[in-house]
């Protein structure tokens, strides 16, 4: 048995996840990030960050905006789940989680 501590999984294209202020950078607010590509791993502000494009939208999984854009973003490594977690399928036409959503299950 490993007495390592378990390591956050790099994100994947499909997943979905709602990011506080302060769970990524250049931006303000709260986002709903669809991850589309994964571009590299690299080091900001002295920890491990994810450079991603996503489709977001502004505000929480409760109360969101309709107008998704594709944008670039750095995720904090330390945001993404520390064990394997099934992405959320969303409905892509509305852009809606299929019935209610545990807490947390969107690192929220």
């Amino acid at each position: 048995m490993s007495n390592e501590a378990p390591v956050p999984e790099p994100p994947a294209p499909g997943q979905v996840f709602a990011l506080r202020p302060e769970d990524y950078d250049y931006g303000e607010g709260h986002l709903i990030a669809h991850i589309k590509e994964v571009l590299t791993q690299l080091q900001h502000e002295g920890e491990p960050w994810w450079n991603v494009v996503a489709e977001v939208v502004p505000g929480t999984l409760i109360s969101h905006g309709e107008d998704w854009l594709e944008r670039r973003l750095l995720i904090r490594e330390a945001t993404f789940p520390r064990t394997r977690r099934e992405p959320v399928a969303l409905n892509m036409m509305t852009r809606e989680a299929p019935g209610p959503l545990a807490p947390n299950s969107l690192n929220c």
